[in-house]
């Protein structure tokens, strides 16, 4: 027999070929389901990645702006803050005019307990009222020692020894000099010229 073989059950080659076309339609359903997941998995991914990239650039965004109204605020309450010191502070420097040196060396000058007691009253009374809560921490430190100044007794009869004036002058200069300070003078020569009296 020199020819083609003949199989021997037709059927059985038939089967196979059925068998195979059907692995290879169940195979591609796989890989068309697979691919099918991926993609829905790759869609998935890129939602979450656009997702988190919103929150994230939501979440700075509304912490800039609140830092941006804390700022804005914070500016508004340092604006008001001034104005009401440029307003209050120019009183106590007029209360602390007769503590200058040109005033207390003034031979006519009564510097008696009484005189000192009464600019010790008015700049009570200033603080009291007026500049209570505008005070720096600094100011109110200076001021406390500039009333603890005042306070004292005359050492001498009745009246003041020179180191008690000049702990007066001084301790009146370092209030004025931190009213000053918080409202930031800017010219060197004007605090020249207020230090020199």
């Amino acid at each position: 027999m020199g020819g083609a073989v003949e199989p021997r059950h037709p059927n059985v080659l038939i089967n196979m070929a059925t068998a195979i076309e059907v692995l290879y339609g169940a195979l591609g359903n796989f890989y068309g389901i697979a691919y099918r997941s991926i993609e829905c998995c790759d869609r998935t991914l890129v939602s979450l990645i656009i997702a988190l990239i919103s929150y994230l650039t939501n979440k700075n965004t509304l912490k800039s702006e609140r830092e941006k109204f804390e700022r804005e605020l914070q500016r508004s309450m340092t604006s008001k803050l001034y104005d009401l010191r440029l307003e209050k502070y120019p009183e106590a420097i007029a209360i602390t005019d007769g503590l200058r040196r040109s005033r207390m060396s003034d031979p006519g000058e009564d510097l008696s307990e009484a005189y000192f007691k009464a600019i010790l009253a008015k700049l009570d009374a200033w603080h009291g009222v007026q500049a209570f809560l505008l005070l720096s921490p600094n100011a109110v430190g200076k001021l406390y020692t500039l009333r603890k100044a005042l306070r004292e007794e005359p050492e001498i009869e009745g009246k003041y020894s020179k180191e008690q004036i000049e702990t007066i002058w001084k301790a009146k200069g370092a209030f004025r000099n931190a009213l000053r300070a918080d409202i930031q003078f800017l010219y060197e020569e004007e605090t020249k010229v207020f230090r020199e009296d």
